[in-house]
């Protein structure tokens, strides 16, 4: 699949198309089917084009929740894609965290969607604190 076609062709439709439609099920599609490009765009595409989008959704129905959750897992696990810290401190974790407050969802998807936000915290925390160490002993070293 040719990126700068999926870039600033397809994934701009879909959009389009998703804001235009309706129709749960058809929304659901579409966003079913983004998950599945994702893996033909690079991270920085995810998260400039894909994220945003992501959070301007306002749907409260679950099954359109829970392919958004989706999305999110794909995008952080993604050994390709890998959300940096930054993006989920800002953008990810909050919105993930209003998503799961939805009085909607069952136990079993509002499970899903703290093990994604658990998940997310460990990767930050461990990131932000190797970081922090390092800064540390490169302070230590220059003094």
């Amino acid at each position: 699949m040719d990126f700068s076609i999926l870039k600033s062709n397809i994934i701009p439709r879909l959009k389009k198309v998703y804001a235009r439609v309706e129709l749960v099920n058809t929304r659901l599609e579409i966003l079913v089917c983004m998950g599945k490009l994702l893996e033909f765009l690079d991270k920085w595409s995810v998260m400039d084009d894909v994220l945003p989008f992501l959070s301007e959704i306002r749907s409260r129905e679950p099954r359109i929740i829970v392919a958004v959750l989706a999305i999110y897992q794909i995008s952080f696990s993604h050994k390709k894609l890998g959300v940096s810290r930054d993006c989920l401190a800002s953008k990810c974790i909050p919105h993930l965290l209003q998503l799961s407050m939805d009085l909607n969802l069952t136990p079993l998807q509002y499970a899903a969607f703290a093990d994604l936000l658990r998940e997310m915290f460990a990767s930050i925390e461990t990131e932000q604190r190797a970081k922090l160490i390092e800064l540390h002993s490169l302070g230590e070293d220059t003094a």
